[in-house]
């Protein structure tokens, strides 16, 4: 969490240098699916868990031409609990990404398309992890906005990708 603050602040500090518009905002997701797949020699297998209900605030920071916005931003999923068979433990990814916005023109609505790419890193807790080795992976979202005056309302699929390792 304190790697978190400091790269915020950076960021923060380095977009009022370049007058770029910066975007704070919390995301909630309210579906997740955890897919594991397991693979030892000669076995293969993949399993599906159920991840509750979880809270991303986000940091953006974007340059704006035309009808484009474009920049990179960083999310903190807060740690989510993941329904093992066996235990319960929890994990989340802080994706650091490259994002495009396109503006549309509509009459009274200005609805956006979004697109996120990047990498993310994984991390979780004693429970989740055990004595396994954690690695980040691919990290994508796409959706729609529709912003306001001073709210922007999103609705994104995001992808996270990691890797667990057995030691």
């Amino acid at each position: 969490m304190k790697t978190f603050m400091l790269i915020t602040l950076f960021l923060v500090i380095t977009s009022l240098c370049f007058s770029a518009v910066v975007q704070i905002g919390t995301g909630f997701d309210i579906l997740g699916n955890h897919k594991v797949k397991a693979s030892y020699q000669n076995y293969s297998n993949t399993f599906n868990y159920d991840v509750s209900i979880g809270m991303s605030p986000y940091l953006e920071i974007l340059a704006e031409s035309h009808s484009l916005l474009y920049g990179g931003g960083i999310e903190y999923q807060v740690h989510r609990s993941v329904d093992f068979s066996s235990s319960t433990g929890k994990m989340g990814f802080t994706p650091l990404y490259g994002v495009i916005r396109f503006k549309m023109q509509m009459q009274n609505l200005k609805p956006e398309l979004i697109g996120q790419l990047g990498y993310n890193f994984f991390t979780a807790d004693d429970d989740y992890q055990g004595s396994a080795d954690l690695s980040g992976g691919l990290y994508y979202g796409f959706g729609l906005g529709l912003p306001f005056d001073k709210l922007i309302i999103q609705i994104m699929y995001k992808a996270n990708s990691g890797q667990i390792k057995q030691i």
